[in-house]
């Protein structure tokens, strides 16, 4: 079976430099203050869960804006009424502390949703989430490296979901085929959106990174989130790495469409039709 590799002209932004917006930044103290060493290892690499007030502050601002969430919910809830499942079986890799979780589970009120992710810390929030949401009987959390999961068995669920989790792990093509592989074939889906390099950004987009980096030191009381943050933004792939990865998969998977797109507020969006 042939894959349709869909990628729409609106996601062809040119490469462009780091440019002065980004420069100032560091001049005027805001990479210098985040990325600085004693700062930086106090958080999680990209290969380690987030722990402590990290994961506390990750849940606090999460809770605060589930307009974020709510376009990858209607995505899901449109997938399943458009593929006749009444019944799904949602896996959400890196769940954090499932408020897109407990989201989908509450607008898909027969779907079963399982959370997994890397972080105790994280997992303890997202017992909370569920308590909270009245979806704790329709949802399991897994204690569990993600990769490992997809990597132990396929199948696993009709849609497989994830946010914000690509920018951490290592290989990206090879742990994005694993992650696809646990949708089930004929008629599994997969839909992961994911932060953007800041360097793909042309100078308007740099500008507004810049001005939410600002705006975030100022107001709000997440340090750690805001270095995290910042830190995402600089170490993820490329859109290019991203439609690469998207290919890995294709070669690998029978999958029946591929789509890689630019989304709004900086983010990169993969799809993915077994």
């Amino acid at each position: 079976m042939m894959t349709r590799l869909l990628i729409p002209a609106t996601a062809g932004v040119a490469r462009h430099a780091v440019d002065d917006n980004l420069r100032a930044l560091v001049e005027g103290g805001g990479y210098g203050t985040y990325l600085g060493l004693g700062q930086v290892v106090s958080l999680s690499r990209d290969d380690e869960p987030i722990v402590g007030d990290e994961a506390s502050e990750f849940s606090r601002e999460a809770a605060h804006h589930p307009e974020r969430y709510r376009p990858i919910v209607r995505f899901v809830r449109d997938l399943c009424d458009r593929a006749g499942l009444t019944a799904p079986r949602i896996l959400d890799f890196g769940c954090g502390p499932a408020i897109l979780s407990a989201m989908i589970a509450r607008a898909i009120p027969a779907a079963h949703v399982t959370g997994v992710d890397l972080s105790r810390d994280m997992l303890t929030l997202a017992a909370g989430t569920l308590q909270s949401f009245g979806v704790a009987g329709r949802m399991t959390l897994h204690h569990h490296d993600a990769r490992l999961v997809a990597r132990e068995a396929d199948h696993l669920a009709d849609v497989v979901v994830s946010r914000n989790m690509l920018h951490r792990i290592d290989g990206l093509g090879d742990t994005l085929t694993r992650m696809v592989s646990a949708a089930r074939p004929r008629g599994g889906m997969a839909c992961f959106t994911a932060f953007r390099q800041v360097s793909d950004l042309g100078p308007a987009g740099q500008a507004a990174f810049v001005a939410a980096v600002r705006e975030r030191r100022v107001t709000r009381d997440v340090e750690n989130l805001v270095r995290s943050f910042v830190r995402a933004h600089l170490s993820a792939p490329s859109l290019e790495q991203y439609r690469k990865a998207a290919g890995t998969v294709a070669r690998h998977l029978n999958v029946r469409e591929v789509r890689v797109w630019a989304g709004n507020n900086n983010n990169v969006c993969l799809y993915f039709q077994r």
